[in-house]
């Protein structure tokens, strides 16, 4: 599959460019919208190395193991001993031929806090640039003492939350996997219900095994697919507005019809 441009994709790309002069950038935005596959695309053409983190790999001791290895460092040995390889790497990453260029963290919601302070010195120490990629969790546990969270703050020179994925995002992808016309305004929808890039490919992608190689996936493999997925289609159905929605829809019409009527 080519590189899709999202939304979503052009905002970490934003990130990574401005990070890629020596700077410590944080990015944040919920899960299912796309940054993996983002940061993973644009650490080959930043020549970044790329890594993400489970709960298990972000303690300290496996965390810096999983970095160390990642870098094809030494992974044994203490904390102390790891962090001290992986500042003598860092010295000179940034101008040697190494995979210390740029770092681009994911899940960094899961790596410990104290690590992420240290890490985020190294732009300003080091000159190696740190992009950190998590969800909201990423700041809930930052700022669990405001200390704390004063310290991150400080190491970073841009934090950007990451808008949600548009209509428009959920198209081209529908597009992308040879939707049929008829069926790419379902495709949409189930983006939007489910508020996630990932399930959409997910679906699209189990859609596009029922049909032979360059067919058109249609509407019947799209309803087919979701039915399997979640039991029912409801997902496919437009998401009925609220009543405090309705109510204000309501009320800023009434608005509108009332200035209009102005003479």
């Amino acid at each position: 599959m080519n590189v899709i441009e999202t939304t979503t994709y052009m905002q970490v790309e934003a990130g990574v460019e401005y990070a890629s002069h020596g700077k410590g950038v944080v990015m944040i935005g919920d899960a299912g919208w796309g940054k993996s596959c983002a940061a993973m695309a644009l650490a080959s053409e930043y020549d970044a190395t790329y890594i993400t983190f489970s709960k298990a790999q972000g303690r300290m001791l496996p965390a810096l193991r999983h970095i160390c290895n990642s870098l094809d460092l030494t992974d044994e040995g203490d904390a102390a001993r790891l962090f001290e390889a992986l500042v003598r790497h860092a010295k000179v990453g940034a101008y040697a031929n190494s995979k210390m260029r740029m770092l681009i963290l994911d899940e960094a919601q899961n790596i410990d806090p104290d690590l992420v302070k240290d890490l985020l010195d190294f732009p300003l120490l080091y000159l190696v640039p740190v992009v950190l990629c998590g969800n909201p969790q990423l700041l809930k546990r930052t700022k669990a003492g405001d200390a704390g969270f004063a310290q991150i703050t400080s190491r970073v020179s841009r934090t950007i939350h990451l808008k949600p994925p548009t209509e428009d995002d959920y198209l081209a992808i529908a597009r992308e996997y040879l939707v049929a016309p008829d069926a790419e305004r379902a495709c949409v929808t189930y983006g939007v219900n489910s508020k996630s890039i990932r399930e959409l490919v997910f679906l699209l992608s189990d859609a596009r095994g029922m049909v032979r190689n360059g067919e058109l996936v249609t509407l019947e493999e799209i309803k087919r697919a979701v039915a399997v997925k979640h039991g029912s289609v409801d997902l496919l159905k437009p998401a009925t507005p609220k009543p405090a929605a309705k109510a204000k829809a309501a009320k800023q019409r009434k608005a509108h019809d009332r200035f209009a009527e102005t003479p």
